[in-house]
């Protein structure tokens, strides 16, 4: 349930990881989606991300930007088994309104997710993004499970694609 104090909206972490799971179930086919409790991790054409959601209190956000980091430097090295060349791989807390603005944490409001994961210039080839499909599937990504988490009744996203020999 969304509360409302002043003119912003506030939302519980269990809203914005709903909210989040529900614009990256509206991405095009092309992207890869995986979970790992209420973080999700998306692959596409413009780029590769791991995403936390959190609320906007001190404590919160510096919990999330720790997991994030240790999150994102994981989810690097165990593509490092797999890839020739590993994409950079973004990481980014997603709040409900504002961002907070900080040089230690990337951040993006839930509503400007959808254009922050989908815009921009193509930097992940097709056949990387159906490796990783691939690795992600077999459960050999440190972790991350195909799709958004089972728990929430949500389906696998990972389109049938023929296995890849690139290892």
């Amino acid at each position: 349930m969304t509360r409302t104090t002043d003119r912003t909206n506030v939302m519980t972490g269990d809203e914005i990881r709903s909210g989040m799971d529900a614009v990256l179930t509206s991405l095009p086919e092309v992207h890869v989606l995986a979970g790992q409790s209420d973080a999700r991790l998306v692959v596409g054409p413009a780029g590769a991300f791991v995403l936390v959601p959190s609320t906007a209190g001190r404590q919160e956000l510096l919990a999330a930007s720790h997991r994030l980091e240790a999150l994102a430097g994981t989810t690097r090295e165990a593509l490092c088994a797999h890839l020739a060349w590993i994409p950079f791989l973004d990481g980014l807390i997603v709040t409900s309104d504002d961002p907070p603005r900080s040089l230690h944490v990337t951040s993006a409001a839930l509503d400007l997710l959808p254009t922050v994961l989908t815009e921009g210039p193509k930097v992940i080839d097709a056949s990387t993004i159906a490796t990783i499909r691939d690795v992600i599937r077999r459960s050999a990504l440190d972790g991350w499970q195909a799709g958004i988490s089972r728990r929430d009744g949500k389906i696998d996203l990972c389109d049938p694609v023929q296995p890849t020999s690139a290892h």
